[in-house]
Formats: structure tokens, sequence, C-alpha cells
């Protein structure tokens, strides 16, 4: 059985305090207010609003919270009887200990002012707390990420309009042969692509009826989209989601021959779409790959985009060794190798850095050590049991497992990329992380996804 899966008539997993009918009339109190009833519907909009924007462009992202958090400041005194609930959530624990070591190791950290901003992105997780009292509305803030997710995809498609059929007035950015859309970069938008893929592919590949074709629509729109970033290491991981999602639908027993006929439609679909839009870009970008990775091992070539990535991760190993427990500080990555580098007469010239190890276990271990590295795992551990908490076996094949299984598709990009310190993925992060506090308290009226 799966960690936080229920059978659907058993009560949700989870240890006696808090209890989960004083949660439960926690937020009865909450919206049985006047005040609530009357205007409620204004903080969930901003709500959705906000978890749609937060995959948009950056500043978007960063500007919807603010009607969110203002709904929250206005409602306190509403809202206050499910506050205490939320101090007690384990996952905020975990984050406040992350925050609590990540900001102590800048007394050690050689460039603080780079550890400042990689610990800027904390700032992303002040919605686990203004969006906690609309949890009851969580389906339709699972919902409202999903579009958002295919909106960027929309970007994706006028950017490609704009370029390939000349209208300049489409033209939003500059030409580049690995579409992001309105995202910064291409990397960085197919490493999310990955989590909104997890968003679809329960619905997909457990759900039924017209919400499974709708899932289904949704992964090719991603997986199209994915192919279009030409980002390498997302279509790895999205490989791999594909299989654990699979997977969990055979160990559930959610995979019928009937699921299984519907999931091999599902999945051809993704593979036709994927070959029709890039099948040539796929062979020449894995063919490019495999000779850079032979290169660098073989050769110690490593000035290509994979080569440099080996070589990223080598120097973080190293780093780490010299102080495993604390490590460097954090925002000494690049400030290590670049002092390295003129230790060895070398510089810097013609020589591929980076800010990041683009491997999130080997940046931690080199710049929070291995205390680091313990308190990430934690996170990781609580949030994805978070998210699967109170699951079913008939919710798991609906959008209620998106969260939890985007999760996943964040943990699985993790040897490619260090999530926390590019602000995108780290609005991602939040939305995610406010969608998987666990205990929570169920929907007010349960509908089908």
């Amino acid at each position: 059985m799966m960690v936080g899966l229920t059978e659907p008539a058993a009560n949700p997993p989870g240890p006696p305090s808090p209890p989960l009918p004083a949660l439960e009339a926690a937020f009865d109190r909450q919206e049985a207010h006047p005040r609530w009833r009357k205007l409620g519907w204004l903080y969930v909009a901003t709500g959705a609003v906000w978890a749609a924007a937060s995959v948009g462009p950056m500043s978007a992202a960063e500007l919807a919270g603010v009607p969110l958090l203002v709904a929250f400041v206005v409602s306190l005194d509403v809202v206050w009887p499910v506050l205490r609930w939320w101090v007690r959530q384990p996952l905020v624990w975990v984050l406040v200990v992350w925050a609590a070591w990540a900001g102590a190791s800048l007394l050690w950290t050689p460039d603080r002012a780079k550890g400042g901003w990689e610990l800027a992105s904390l700032r992303f997780v002040y919605p686990l707390l203004v969006a906690w009292p609309l949890m009851r509305h969580r389906r339709l803030l699972v919902y409202a990420l999903a579009v958002g997710f295919l909106v960027t995809n929309g970007s994706q498609v006028v950017l490609w309009v704009g370029h390939s059929m000349g209208v300049e007035w489409l033209q939003f950015k500059a030409p580049h042969p690995r579409n992001a859309g309105w995202w910064s970069h291409p990397a960085v938008c197919g490493y999310m692509f990955v989590a909104a893929l997890g968003l679809h592919l329960p619905a997909a590949m457990m759900g039924r009826g017209r919400a499974r074709w709708l899932a289904a629509f949704g992964c090719v729109a991603t997986i199209a989209g994915m192919i279009a970033t030409g980002t390498r290491g997302a279509w790895i991981a999205s490989a791999a989601l594909i299989a654990v999602v699979a997977g969990v639908a055979i160990v559930t027993r959610r995979w019928s021959v009937r699921s299984g006929l519907i999931g091999l439609v599902v999945v051809g679909m993704l593979i036709g779409a994927t070959w029709m839009v890039a099948g040539e870009k796929i062979v020449a970008r894995g063919t490019v790959g495999v000779a850079e990775i032979r290169a660098a091992l073989a050769e110690e070539k490593y000035e290509t985009d994979t080569g440099g990535r080996i070589k990223f991760a080598k120097w973080a190993w190293e780093m780490g060794v010299e102080r495993p427990i604390v490590g460097h500080g954090a925002g000494s990555y690049e400030h290590w190798v670049r002092e390295r580098l003129a230790r060895e007469g070398r510089g810097d010239a013609g020589v591929k850095v980076a800010p990041q190890a683009h491997n999130l276990w080997l940046h931690v271990f080199a710049t929070l050590g291995l205390v680091g590295v313990v308190i990430a795992g934690a996170v990781a551990w609580v949030a994805i049991r978070g998210a699967f908490g109170g699951l079913t076996r008939e919710t798991l094949g609906t959008y209620d497992a998106g969260p939890a299984f985007a999760l996943v598709g964040m943990l699985l990009v993790t040897p490619f990329d260090v999530v926390y310190v590019n602000s995108p993925p780290s609005a991602l992060l939040g939305v995610l992380l406010a969608l998987s506090v666990w205990p929570r308290p169920g929907p007010r009226v349960e509908a089908s996804a």
C-alpha cells in the first residue's frame, strides 16, 4: 500500500493529534461565518488566480500572490479558527528548519550576496499560510494550476507562430531554437513541464470518462511543450514519471484490461504527438547528448552542455568532501569554483562555469553539507507523504492526486537541476507545497474529477 493511500471507507491516516473531526469543525466554523458566506468566493478566486499565474511570466507569478495575501489579511478574523491547525503541520516545521539552516550558513559562506539570492526563493513559501483557509477548495486550485500550464503551452504556440510566420507583434522574445514560451530559460521550462505532466497523468491513466480524455489532452500538450524546450533531462524524468504512474496503477489495481487499452491509446497519443512535433529534434538532441557524455568521460572534454554538467557535479562533490558536515555555505558554489580555477592558474576564460551544480543533492551537499541533505530529504518526504495523504483508490485517478505526482516529477528532475535557486520552479514548488499540507480538510462536496 502506498504512503497515505487509504481504502475509500477508511479514515485518512495521520497522528491522533490534531484530531481530524476537530479540524473539519474548525473549517465548518470558518465557512459558517456570515462574511465568508457572503464574500468567501472572492478569497477563493484570488487563490485560483494565484495558482494559475504561478507558472506564468515571472512578473505575473510574483504579483498574483498579492491579492491572495490581501484576502488573507482582511479575513484574519474569519479564518482564525483554522490557523492553529496550520502551525501543527509537519511540512511547515521542516521548512522552518531548512530556512534556519540555510540562513545560518550565511555566517560561513564566502559569498553572502549569492547566498541571499539562493535564500530569496523562500519568498514563495508564504502561500502555505495564506492558501491554507482554501483547502476545502483544493481541487479548484489544482485545476487552476493545470490551466496555467496549458496557457503556457499557448504562449509557446504564439511564439512559434510569430517567428515561423514572421508576425512581428507576436514575437515577444528573440528567436531561439528551443521554445520556452514566456519562461526565461528553456531548461527551466522543460523541468517544470515534468510537474505539469504529473498533474495530468493520474487522471489520464487511472481516471474515468470525459475527465480521462481531458487529462490525456493535457498530457499531449505537456509532452509537446516539453519537447519544444529541447530539455533532455526533462525527457528522461518524464519517462520515469510515466513508469511510476503506470506502476502505481498496477499495484493499486487501477489497471484493468479496459484501463490498459485506454492507457495504451493515451501513450500512443503521447508518442505520436511527440514524434510529429519533434521526431528529428529528439534524435538530434539525443545523439549530441550521448556524444558529449562520451567525450566528457573518455577525453575529459567538458566544455559542452552535457559535459559541463558532469564537470559541475564533480566540482560539487569535491566541495562537499572538503566540508562534509556543514558545507561551504549557501551561495558558495560559483565562488569556490572560480577560486579553484585561479589556484590552478587557469582562470575562467573559456571554461564553462555555472552558479549552481545542476544537481540538487550535490549542490546541497556542497553548500549546506550532509545536514542540509538530510533536511532536504525530510522536506521531500514530508511533502510527498502529505500530498498522498487522504487519497483513496477512487481519488487516485482524479486531479486530487495531481500535486502528489507533480512533486514526484519535481523529485525526478533533481539530478538535473537545483529547483530552489531559480525563481520559476520555486514559485511552482510553493504552490505544490501549499497543496500538500497534511492533515487537511476534505472537500465540502465530493465531486468526480
